[in-house]
């Protein structure tokens, strides 16, 4: 993506309020006719690495667990790789890449978004299939 983020790049929630979001405003007008308000893989040019929908679409689970960084005590704070077991400290999964609902800053890979492990699959969360090479 780059700097900026628009409906042309990726499925997801404009809020042009924001510098770096080009719009328009509000849902990709491209599919929002029918809920859930996803598109089908490969609507948008791949990124520099050939991958497809990474940004935008759906929220994908990650195997990370979410660590807010108010949380002391907690093991994976400071950089280490969350994924350890669920602990009464720990307990959210980590999705990335933002989906249809989301506004551009939740888009960005660097943005953790988190729920409980016990959420399903659903109209904002899903998994990507991934292939080995």
């Amino acid at each position: 993506m780059g700097l900026t983020i628009s409906e042309s790049q990726a499925n997801y929630s404009a809020n042009t309020n924001n510098a770096y979001d080009l719009g328009p405003e509000g849902s990709n007008t491209n599919y929002d006719n029918a809920y859930p308000f996803t598109s089908p893989v490969g609507s948008f040019a791949a990124n520099g690495y050939g991958l497809y929908d990474m940004a935008g679409n759906m929220n994908e689970w990650c195997w990370d667990w979410y660590a807010s960084p108010n949380v002391a005590g907690s093991p994976y704070l400071g950089g280490a790789d969350p994924r350890g077991p669920l602990t009464e400290i720990i307990y959210y999964r980590v999705t990335r890449g933002g989906g249809w609902s989301s506004e551009g800053a939740g888009l960005r890979c660097a943005f953790p978004n988190a729920f409980p492990p016990n959420v399903i699959a659903n109209g904002i969360i899903g998994f990507r299939c991934v292939k080995g090479l």
